[in-house]
């Protein structure tokens, strides 16, 4: 393609083609195709390019789950499930790329896909798309599962890596369903991994799931085996200030007075308030005091370390494509931070671009 506008023709096609556009992530362009659900489906069976396979998943998800964000359907569509399906029995594929080709679009990508940003829809219908896909596809989820329970001892071979990353994908949709047998699943793992990646990835689905004991006994045991190390520390942190469950934000306040964390520390605040902002859910929580929260501790830190308070402020930046609650909400923090006094240049800066109030430096 040389020029603005081009026309190519292709004669003595004997059916319909399915293009594969730009493959091998070939250009760094945005483009638009009027792909078919079953054209996605194809591609994603028998595309021999990887990255189009994928992308192919990804946008066949995208448009089901945008459809049930939008209200227009209320279930996860079979073509997806279907789809799914097929990467999970085709013992052929390639383990790196199935693992990739099963995760869902995440809320943040979702959010960018839409006019108005509703967080919570946008979150109901992630987890309820997980748990469609663990009731439909339980058995071949557990079957793979177990078919990469490799007893062996800890590799970095591509092979290997390729295997835990898909076996903790299933490990996510099983733990998802919030069965008893599944959470069991998950505390075998964590107790008996013999790598982080496996322990942090069971880890997490505890931390997150509804079932107290389990959640509580993995969190209590995590931060007591690894209290020494703060890398993972502050993983601790971070994965609870990301959980979409109730109480996030009074144990996000509880972690700025823990033994753990220091307020000097770039890290310790990006793991437990630069999470905490990232949490679509309860950042965005009306009732919970999310923004101001955020604004609060920007305040407290701008004279400290104006960079990382700056970088704070980020998550408001898109306030006008909310809700007119949230907008007036998101507003009024950043209107509050603006004038506070001696602000720095840095956060000034940040949330006059915010409010697209005109700025000049000195």
């Amino acid at each position: 393609i040389e020029k603005s506008e081009q026309r190519f023709v292709f004669e003595k096609v004997p059916c319909r083609p399915v293009p594969s556009l730009f493959r091998h992530f070939s250009a760094p362009v945005t483009w638009h195709y009027p792909y078919q659900r079953d054209d996605l489906i194809f591609l994603m069976k028998h595309d021999k390019d990887g990255f189009n396979r994928w992308d192919a998943g990804q946008k066949l998800a995208e448009s089901i789950l945008l459809e049930m964000i939008a209200g227009d359907i209320s279930d996860l569509d079979s073509s997806l499930i279907g789809a799914y399906h097929s990467l999970l029995t085709d013992a052929s594929l390639d383990r790196a790329m199935v693992a990739q080709m099963l995760v869902l679009p995440t809320e943040t990508y979702l959010s960018q896909q839409v006019d108005l940003i509703d967080p919570d829809r946008i979150h109901e219908t992630i987890e309820k798309a997980k748990n469609t896909v663990g009731i439909r596809l339980e058995k071949e989820l557990l079957y793979v599962y177990h078919a990469n329970d490799i007893d062996a001892p800890y590799d970095l071979s591509v092979e290997s890596k390729a295997g835990r990353k898909l076996r903790n994908i299933c490990l996510g949709y099983l733990v998802a369903m919030e069965k008893e047998e599944h959470i069991d699943l998950a505390r075998s793992q964590y107790q008996s991994a013999n790598n982080m990646t496996d322990k942090l990835a069971a880890f997490t689905v505890l931390a997150h799931s509804k079932n107290k004991p389990a959640r509580d006994e993995a969190i209590s045991d995590f931060y007591e085996t690894y209290r020494t190390n703060q890398l993972l520390v502050n993983i601790w942190f971070s994965v609870q200030a990301s959980s979409p469950l109730e109480g996030t934000l009074d144990r996000v306040k509880g972690f700025l007075s823990h033994d753990a964390f220091d307020e000097k520390s770039p890290n310790d605040i990006r793991s437990v308030v630069g999470t905490f902002a990232a949490n679509a859910i309860y950042f965005h929580d009306k009732g919970s005091h999310g923004y101001g929260f955020v604004a609060d501790y920007i305040i407290k830190l701008h004279q400290a370390n104006p960079q990382i308070a700056a970088r704070l402020v980020t998550p408001f930046a898109q306030w006008e494509r909310y809700d007119n609650t949230r907008q007036t909400l998101m507003k009024r923090e950043l209107e509050r931070i603006l004038n506070t006094e001696g602000l720095t240049t840095s956060v000034f800066e940040q949330v006059s671009k915010c409010l697209k109030i005109s700025y000049t430096p000195d």
